[in-house]
């Protein structure tokens, strides 16, 4: 409905699926990586999420994200892997950074214009934006230009 109605599609394009991004940087060592995202697998448990409306982020192009709660469950998940991963990565995403992490599922990034919000915002209106979500598998992204799924892991 958006890529077709606005033309917001930069996501759609450049992302393999819709998520909640909680830990993210640059590796050199994948292996190492990966060793550590399992080793930290038996600290988590599915959670159910719940999402509480949209947010919008004051950029040059306005983002437009799903906003989750920031349940204790989800924080300690997050937690756990950031905790964990410090020393593998040898830069760490902004996002990431623990005071200024925001749990969301960005729905519209570097194709919308301030013009077309109002629109875009009415459009979505009819949608119910309060639903919650089970979270019972992560997955590893990696990003270039493109995100590609390096792997899928189901939690226990």
């Amino acid at each position: 409905m958006l890529s077709q109605e606005f033309h917001i599609k930069y996501l759609s394009s450049n992302s393999v699926c819709s998520h909640i991004t909680i830990s993210s940087g640059f590796c050199i060592d994948e292996e190492k990586f990966k060793q550590v995202v399992y080793s930290c697998l038996p600290q988590c448990m599915p959670i159910t999420i719940q999402a509480n409306g949209l947010g919008i982020f004051v950029k040059e192009e306005p983002v437009i994200y799903i906003r989750w709660l920031l349940s204790r469950e989800l924080f300690g998940m997050c937690r756990t892997f950031q905790n964990n991963l410090i020393d593998v990565w040898t830069k760490t995403g902004e996002s990431s950074v623990e005071e200024l992490w925001l749990p969301k599922t960005t729905l519209a990034l570097k194709d919308t214009s301030y013009e077309q919000l109002p629109l875009v915002l009415k459009e979505l209106k009819p949608y119910d934006f309060g639903q919650s979500m089970v979270v019972d598998k992560l997955a590893i992204l990696e990003v270039s230009k493109k995100e590609i799924l390096v792997e899928e892991i189901r939690i226990h």
